[in-house]
């Protein structure tokens, strides 16, 4: 009845993007309706300038500056990072600009892709310009966002083929930046769980438990990082502090950007070290324009649950040492960042578990006389 194409059919199976593309549906009118534009949309065509480039600043402009005040008021004003604002936002940036870009005239499919990548660009270069961002942040996130607001300028561009497309371009945008802050507003009342990860990193070490032991509960001053990842303002391990012994005892790991907490749990010496994490720092110092620049998700949205370190010695008098996390992330979809905090985790324990290689493998090993 819409007169789209039977294949977007498969949008109905695409976690928020089908809700979305269901009030889509409901805004456009069926093919029998009149492809007279509203009064509305009249007044919308006198504000698009008709040339292309005119029309392509205009979609860009207007819709950039109203997903800014967006995600602005997401971040910022609720605290999220859900659905709402990794999904539903930039779906609806690339659709928008492409449907004013397209709003007199049918435009190519190309040029709708390259408006809808402007747009993008656009809206990231002002949440690093007024301090609502930091560079390495929207860098994570740029993947997901660009592909999402290309595909939602794919639908733009599937949606002006219709005749009534101008009458149609009103409704859309409208809802589109009236449904955004209402579907946020949902999810951040429903404050969703995240799910539970886990990340193990394993290395041999050429010594045997008992010395390996040693730097496991405690480890010294580590070298400088030479990780890229580390030189972006992302925390790393500096060194280990161990207040007491056995279960009861509290390890403090101390990060760049200051101490985790960690009571220990289980003090199996030398083949299980578990601890809990009771206090931890923030994620990161930002990449940006300002000084100590703080953003909400910051502090407590990756969040550390536990973690251990297993020791297992090797027939060839090696141990194998395993440094394990469980953490919690609240930012969604779950599964795209999970695969960035996974990364990192992954960073974190290599360069603990490389220094601990080197001290115990540099430890002056004690001869037969000096045993007995």
């Amino acid at each position: 009845d819409a007169c789209m194409p039977l294949s977007l059919v498969i949008l109905f199976f695409v976690p928020l993007i089908n809700l979305i593309f269901f009030v889509i549906l409901a805004a456009i009118p069926g093919s029998t309706t009149s492809d007279r534009p509203s009064p509305l949309s009249a007044r919308l065509g006198h504000l698009i300038p008709e040339s292309e480039f005119g029309s392509a600043a205009f979609g860009i402009m207007a819709t950039a500056l109203l997903t800014s005040l967006e995600i602005t008021f997401t971040t910022n004003g609720l605290g999220n990072y859900g659905w709402g604002l990794f999904v539903g936002i930039p779906f609806f940036l690339g659709l928008s600009s492409t449907m004013i870009y397209s709003f007199h005239r049918p435009r190519p499919l190309g040029k709708s892709l390259l408006v809808a990548t402007v747009a993008v660009a656009l809206v990231g270069a002002a949440l690093f310009a007024f301090a609502v961002e930091g560079f390495i942040c929207l860098l994570m996130a740029l993947p997901l966002a660009l592909v999402l607001a290309l595909f939602g300028a794919f639908i733009g561009y599937v949606l002006q083929r219709r005749p009534s497309f101008a009458s149609n371009t009103l409704n859309v945008v409208s809802i589109g930046f009236l449904l955004i802050p209402g579907l946020i507003l949902v999810e951040y009342g429903i404050g969703e769980t995240p799910p539970l990860y886990k990340v193990t990193t394993s290395l041999v070490i050429k010594s045997d438990p008992e010395t390996v032991w040693t730097h496991v509960v405690t480890f010294s001053q580590l070298p400088p990082p030479t990780e890229a990842i580390f030189k972006t303002g992302i925390a790393y391990p500096i060194r280990a502090e161990m207040h007491g012994r056995g279960p009861g005892a509290v390890r403090h790991c101390i990060f760049s950007t200051g101490p985790f907490v960690e009571p220990i749990t289980t003090w199996d010496q030398p083949r299980l070290l578990q601890f809990d994490v009771s206090e931890q720092p923030r994620a990161m110092e930002e990449l940006s324009l300002y000084n100590d620049l703080r953003p909400p998700h910051l502090e407590n949205y990756f969040i550390a649950r536990k973690g251990q370190f297993e020791l297992k010695p090797l027939p060839d008098g090696t141990t194998l040492l395993e440094g394990t996390t469980w953490y919690q992330n609240r930012f969604w979809p779950a599964p795209y960042w999970h695969l960035w905090s996974d990364a990192i985790i992954d960073k974190i324990h290599n360069r603990v578990l490389l220094h601990i290689k080197s001290l115990a493998e540099n430890e002056p090993r004690k001869s037969t006389e000096d045993t007995r």
